[in-house]
């Protein structure tokens, strides 16, 4: 079976950097303190989701937000005082679940 690739970009030789396509002329990185006070609304978020289910689900488009919200899990397990885990359920979204509580998203 043939498959056809798309967006799919060769990589430089060097260690230059990439040249700008057209998703990274729109993605503008946020600042320390917009950084801060997103982090500061998605734990709220995520917090509320993890009491209220045991369970929370966020999407995650681009690497940056991916990262964002792994970064996310201490700092709920910090205001918890349980661990909480981070885990990708696929490109799109992250699964964020109590560490010591085996529970099934959905159940």
């Amino acid at each position: 079976m043939a498959r056809d690739l798309y967006n799919v970009r060769l990589l430089p030789d060097d260690d230059g950097p990439m040249p700008l396509t057209s998703d990274d002329e729109y993605r503008t990185p946020l600042t320390p303190d917009e950084e801060r006070r997103v982090r500061a609304v998605f734990l709220q978020q995520m917090a509320q989701e993890l009491a209220d289910k045991g369970w929370a689900r966020f999407p995650a488009y681009s690497p940056e937000e991916r990262i964002r919200l792994y970064a996310l899990a201490p700092a709920l397990g910090d205001h918890f005082g349980r661990p909480v885990t981070a885990e990708p359920e696929d490109i799109t979204r992250v699964l964020f679940t109590f560490a010591d509580q085996p529970l099934l998203p959905g159940a």
